[in-house]
C-alpha cells in the first residue's frame, strides 16, 4: 500500500483533500460574512440625531412626488396590483 510521509495512503489523501478544501472554502465565507455584517453597525451620536431628524430626510415631505412615485409604481407593477390597490393586469383602476 503506498503511504504518504503522513501516514496516509493515497487513497485517503484523494478522500480528505476536497474535504479540506470545502471547510476551507466554508471557512472563508463564514469570515467574509462576518466582516460584512460588521460594517453596518455604527451609533448615532446626540449631535447627529438632528441631521437625521430634518425636514429633507422625510420621504413624505412632498406629497406630490409621493403621489406621483405611488403611479408610476403603480403603472409599472400592475399585473400584481400595485402598492395596496387591487388590479387584474389590465391597467385600468
Amino acid at each position: 500500500m503506498n503511504t504518504s510521509p503522513t501516514g496516509q495512503s493515497v487513497r485517503e489523501q484523494r478522500v480528505l483533500e476536497p474535504r479540506r478544501a470545502i471547510r476551507r472554502s466554508l471557512l472563508g465565507l463564514l469570515l467574509l460574512a462576518v466582516a460584512v455584517s460588521g460594517v453596518g453597525c455604527t451609533g448615532v451620536q446626540p449631535w447627529e440625531r438632528a441631521t437625521l431628524t430634518s425636514y429633507a430626510m422625510r420621504p413624505d415631505r412632498d406629497p406630490l412626488a409621493g403621489a406621483m412615485g405611488e403611479h408610476i409604481y403603480f403603472s409599472r407593477e400592475s399585473s400584481t396590483g400595485g402598492r395596496g390597490v387591487g388590479g387584474s393586469g389590465c391597467g385600468c383602476n
